[in-house]
């Protein structure tokens, strides 16, 4: 498979995510996320 284009595509190769990753819900940046982007190599939008 050189590309995944599709949700169960991904699943086949992962399987279910777990629970706490799959509700992770954020409406913004945490100040040590964008400390981690900001130090980064590769600019990042």
């Amino acid at each position: 498979m050189d590309e995944i284009t599709t949700e169960a595509e991904l699943r086949e190769l992962f399987g279910q995510p777990l629970p706490r990753a799959a509700t992770k819900d954020r409406p913004a940046l945490h100040e040590i996320d964008r400390q981690w982007l900001a130090a980064g190599r590769y600019p990042t939008a």
